[in-house]
């Protein structure tokens, strides 16, 4: 995870290693591609070429990076660990990541967190389980609980399941 700019990038490599008996083993890395998210949350990825084949980590290596479409390829790779030293932009920061992303996939938290203000309020105000909830759940769904999350924040509620809570809503 570095920055260019105003850009925010996540940067997706692959390490492999190759071993023979009685030699020592060699490692390479390999830049997968690039997510690049703007100020706004818009996204484009660039990347190298996919193979076809039922690995889903075929990759063209001689292929070089360009503009390519997201697919389920590049978003399972995103997933993986992220380097413990980074670098975010002052937006990023601004609305509230603080280096940790509470198990949420970077490619959903860093753009919910540059588009949508309501990722922002409970990222801030320490609504982790709810947040958790509703990013893995998609987003759309707190439009029909934003009024009582913000009765909650105003009166100091921590809501411990996010699940839990909005059945809870739901049954009123």
């Amino acid at each position: 995870l570095t920055t260019c700019g105003e850009y925010q990038i996540l940067r997706m490599f692959l390490l492999s290693v190759e071993m023979e008996k009685g030699c020592k083993a060699s490692s390479y890395t390999f830049e997968i591609g690039q997510y690049w998210w703007n100020a706004q949350g818009r996204k484009t990825i660039i990347a190298v070429q996919r193979t076809l084949g039922r690995y889903i980590d075929t990759f063209s290596f001689c292929s070089p990076m360009a503009v390519r479409n997201d697919n389920e390829a590049y978003r399972h790779i995103s997933y993986s660990p992220i380097y413990p030293k980074f670098k975010v932009t002052d937006t990023l920061r601004r609305n509230g990541f603080e280096g940790n992303f509470h198990n949420i996939v970077p490619t959903e938290l860093i753009p919910a967190l540059l588009s949508d203000s309501r990722v922002e309020t409970l990222l801030k105000s320490g609504q982790i389980p709810l947040l958790k909830f509703f990013m893995h759940n998609g987003r759309r769904s707190i439009d029909s609980y934003w009024a009582s999350i913000r009765i909650c924040l105003r009166n100091g509620y921590h809501i411990e399941d996010g699940s839990l809570w909005c059945d809870m809503v739901d049954m009123l």
